[in-house]
């Protein structure tokens, strides 16, 4: 083993070197008799700083859509269609000496057949990871440096076995057994060929060949399908030089460290001089894989800061349920600091893209594929790269399955998206509550404790929607599993920053109750099998003084800038929780008029889809009649999930005095007694400008409690609330609403208020207009499906509609989509507006009362401003 200065680094290496090892198809070989192009004059290097012009004109943000999955395909088998797997794009490791296999020739045809097959596949983007040397694997039995083509291996003279030969031997001898029978499959002392990556003809040549692979896919037809390039610069493409074994023959043949970090800048420069115009804007998002290391993990730190300040994103492998040493910018080592493996997205996901890597052994599982894709997302994932996933076959069941592939539509709805300039906001923002475990049961190793406690990710996966551990407010909550393997939560090593934490540390982690729901299984791989709401979750403390869930919304969520705002906002909120005990518990909002409880919608047994929240409109079973404001739990054990309607929500950092909080979920009586714990799974706050409800199929599909269930095939009928509307024909849907003056101040439509002459224009895949009659409402029937932007023109008289004047919709097939555009009162009112009504009314709740309750005594009622 090699040393490394410190035990924590040698740690570091058992965990991410040895125990995940990084695994990549191989390229396609091109056919023999391939067409090749020729290239003009061989370009020399370029110079680490483009000296082109600017050519704004010529650059684009990547257009929407060309985030999220990208699954692996081969040049001839092309998993399909796309759309059945939520699928973005087709990508494919290419050898360099497939696309240049002579001097100045190259194959383009091979690449452009490709892309037109991905695309006639249904894929709307493709991928492209170039790899010039691979490491020591099986099949096919060939060199590593094979990828490279011969006129370069060979040197300037093209004669092999020279001094000039850019390749070299490794001390340590091709001792490959694929055949498994103890003896080297080429022999004792075959030897093992290494790439010289200091050999200034080697880099010319290489340099070459990607100036010339970025102006054929500039000039391309193609070119706007082109999602990203994945820079090649060691073993299988990443920023790995070769395997392990070999580093001591790279060493003595003069790599470095610096040397191996100035070649992946020296590549990484080659490939922004060829892809991007002249002020460093990406005319094509290039990547750098920048996951595994040469000789020290701090190799990461410095390759990241390089690529992403250039706005070259970072590709990261092992998307794992929870894993090691993965977040280490809070270690005082500087020698540990920022050199974990999801360092470089965490501090750089705001400026360059950020891509992940898995296959199906690391996911082998419904519940590690769930849990892993929620990890994705909570580093703010823009691509995920699923290698050899879909197509697999495990030895505990097909991975095309209901439950994953829910996981996977849900996913669509948040890779990529965000609040920077460009970006498409989420459909929702969530917390799914959760804690790092010891030891790590992943699909293809166990780690034992000591192995899986260094520096894992601390607390929940959360996307934008934070829970606040506050000791003040009774807002502590505990981390608990029903795995009795699991021996602690959090982490304990030298410089743990947890153990003082209630919140995360836990030594007692098992809970008899989440054992006794009955989804813990394990497969033969000792790795859970069902999708677990429990696998590691959150429970109330009451008996130490905490009862509260206390929730952060991101002020970018809501437009929250400066405080006070009085805006009104209507909301979604889904919450999976357990249904242990016969105790209430109540979901407390920040309203117009203060703190506020939510009204409940639907309660559901939980499944995939339900409890994440994926469709976009509210439950069509389970209507809770008449509405209440306490959950009541009936003992059944079962996960369930809670649907709450908010019609004034304000989201503005107005609960409990300071803390910053916008929601809480209160586990005790509506007395204020300690009636028992809440365990919680998820949490999504989903901001609306209409509830919509729907009319089920008239065969829906009943789920199994706790099983999966394919809604996934469900085309619900959605009908406007509260108007009624024609029913729209099958292959189109309906645009409507009305344009109103609010008078009374209540940001809805009321008798009287209806607002004529306003012009209404549908632009997208058909262009339409209306305009308001007397009444105010306007209608767009047969709308041929798509993306649309509604946006509305009032009459002489009016200002701008409130909030917005202009709204993007998705239609559908048999939809009707509803939306109204309110204007302030003209100068002169004549209606006196109403007064909202009170937040906390003096009588007590019932199960059966349909008045909001008031918050209990003991909640505090105070409020900023």
């Amino acid at each position: 083993m090699r040393q490394k200065g410190s035990l924590l680094l040698v740690l570091t290496l058992l965990a991410v070197a040895i125990v995940a090892p990084v695994v990549v198809a191989r390229p396609n070989a091109a056919p023999a008799g391939a067409p090749l192009v020729q290239a003009a004059t061989p370009v020399a290097a370029p110079d680490s700083a483009p000296d082109a012009a600017p050519d704004q004109t010529d650059y684009a943000p990547p257009p929407a859509g060309r985030t999220g999955f990208y699954i692996e395909n081969g040049r001839f088998n092309i998993l399909q269609p796309a759309p059945d797997y939520f699928a973005t794009g087709s990508f494919l490791f290419w050898a360099w000496k497939d696309l240049n296999p002579s001097k100045g020739g190259y194959s383009w045809a091979i690449l452009d057949k490709w892309i037109q097959d991905s695309l006639d596949a249904g894929y709307v983007s493709v991928g492209l990871a170039i790899t010039p040397y691979t490491g020591r694997f099986c099949h096919p039995l060939e060199q590593g440096t094979d990828l490279i083509p011969a006129f370069v291996r060979n040197g300037p003279d093209n004669i092999a076995g020279n001094a000039d030969d850019t390749v070299f031997a490794s001390d340590v001898p091709d001792t490959r057994d694929c055949d498994q029978d103890g003896n080297p499959d080429r022999g004792p002392n075959a030897i093992w060929l290494l790439p010289d990556y200091t050999d200034s003809y080697y880099k010319e040549q290489y340099f070459t060949f990607v100036k010339a692979l970025a102006d054929h896919l500039l000039s391309s037809p193609y070119r706007d399908k082109i999602g990203w390039v994945a820079i090649g610069t060691g073993k299988d493409g990443e920023n790995k030089p070769a395997d392990d074994r070999d580093d001591p023959s790279l060493e003595a043949h003069g790599l470095t460290v610096p040397a191996w970090v100035q070649f992946v800048q020296d590549t990484t420069d080659a490939y922004t001089a060829a892809f991007y115009d002249g002020s460093g804007y990406p005319r094509i998002q290039v990547i750098s894989q920048n996951a595994p290391f040469f000789k020290s993990p701090t190799e990461r730190r410095d390759i990241a800061n390089y690529v992403a300040t250039r706005r070259v994103g970072v590709s990261l492998n092992t998307i794992t349920p929870d894993f090691n040493f993965v977040e280490a910018c809070a270690s005082t080592n500087p020698n540990v600091r920022c050199t974990a493996i999801y360092d470089q997205a965490r501090q750089y996901n705001n400026i360059a893209p950020v891509m992940l890597e898995s296959y199906a052994y690391m996911m082998p599982t419904r519940n590690s594929f769930y849990w892993s894709m929620m990890r994705a997302l909570d580093i703010k994932a823009d691509y995920i790269r699923l290698s050899s996933f879909w197509n697999s076959s495990i030895s505990d069941g097909n991975l095309t399955n209901p439950d994953n592939l829910a996981t996977a539509e849900w996913v669509t709805h948040y890779v990529g998206t965000g609040f920077s300039s460009g970006q498409n906001q989420p459909f929702s923002i969530w917390s799914t509550m959760r804690e790092h475990r010891a030891p790590c049961h992943l699909g293809y190793a166990t780690l034992s404790r000591n192995e899986c406690n260094q520096w894992p990710t601390n607390g929940n996966y959360e996307f934008y929607l934070t829970q606040l551990h506050l000791k003040d407010f009774g807002g502590i909550t505990i981390p608990v599993t029903p795995d009795d393997r699991t021996e602690i939560t959090g982490w304990d090593a030298s410089e743990s920053t947890v153990v003082n934490k209630p919140w995360h540390y836990n030594t007692q982690p098992y809970d008899q109750v989440l054992r006794d729901v009955g989804l813990f299984q394990l497969g033969s791989n000792g790795v859970q099998t069902q999708v677990d709401p429990g696998w590691v979750t959150r429970r109330s403390d009451q008996a130490h003084g905490h009862s509260k869930f206390i929730f952060d919304a991101t002020d970018r969520y809501f437009a929250r800038s400066q405080p006070p705002a009085d805006s009104t906002f209507k909301v979604i909120v889904t919450i999976t929780y357990l249904d242990h005990g016969d105790d209430r518990w109540l979901l407390v909002y920040d309203s117009t008029t203060g703190p506020k409880a939510a009204t409940v919608y639907a309660i559901n047994d939980w499944n995939v889809r339900r409890g994440l929240a994926v469709d976009d409109f509210l439950p069509f079973d389970g209507k809770v009649t008449p509405p209440v404001n306490y959950i009541q739990k009936t003992n059944s054990n079962k996960w369930k999930v809670a649907t709450f309607v908010i019609e004034d929500g304000n989201f503005n950092n107005g609960l409990l005095n300071e803390a910053r909080a916008d929601l809480y979920i209160e586990s005790k009586s509506p007395s204020g007694q300690n009636d028992g714990d809440e365990y919680i799974h998820h949490v999504d706050v989903r901001k609306v400008q209409e509830f919509i409800e729907v009319t089920p199929t008239p065969t829906p599909t009943t789920a199994p409690t706790n099983t999966p269930t394919p809604t996934a095939t469900r085309t619900p009928t959605r009908t406007p609330t509260p108007t009624v509307t024609p029913t729209s024909t099958p292959n189109v849907g309906i645009v409507n609403g009305k344009v109103y003056v609010d008078n009374n101040g209540n940001n809805q439509p009321d008798a009287g208020e209806g607002l004529a002459g306003a012009t209404l224009t549908l632009t997208g895949p058909a262009n339409l207009q209306r305009t308001s009659a007397a009444d105010g409402s306007y209608s767009f029937g047969d709308v041929p499906p798509g993306d649309y932007l509604l946006s509305e023109t009032p009459p002489t008289g009016y200002g701008p509609a409130k909030p917005v004047s202009a709204v993007g919709l998705s239609i559908q097939a048999n939809t009707t989509r509803t939306w109204h555009f309110g204007h302030d009162p003209l100068p002169t009112p004549t209606a006196t507006p109403t007064g909202l009504p009170t937040a906390t009314p003096t009588t007590t709740p019932t199960a059966t009362s349909t008045t909001p309750p008031a918050i209990p005594l003991y909640l505090p009622l105070l409020r900023r401003g």
